[in-house]
């Protein structure tokens, strides 16, 4: 298990469990509001993935008007 911040955020081998996957959800800001109902229906559809330091994975693109 890696603890950051006093927070679970991982566990290295056999992946996170749904609850898991729920409990670290709902620690972002973004879904700290959510219902169970909601973040079992988002923790059914993450998947997890390793970043890599330095590497970039999302781009914000202008708006088109």
């Amino acid at each position: 298990m890696v603890i950051r911040q006093g927070r679970m955020v991982a566990r290295p081998g056999d992946g996170l469990q749904m609850v898991e996957k729920m409990l670290v959800l709902a620690e972002m800001q973004v879904f700290s509001g959510a219902s169970s109902d909601q973040l079992a229906a988002l923790a059914g559809i993450t998947r997890e993935m390793t970043l890599v330091v330095g590497e970039t994975y999302f781009i914000r693109l202008a708006a088109s008007t």
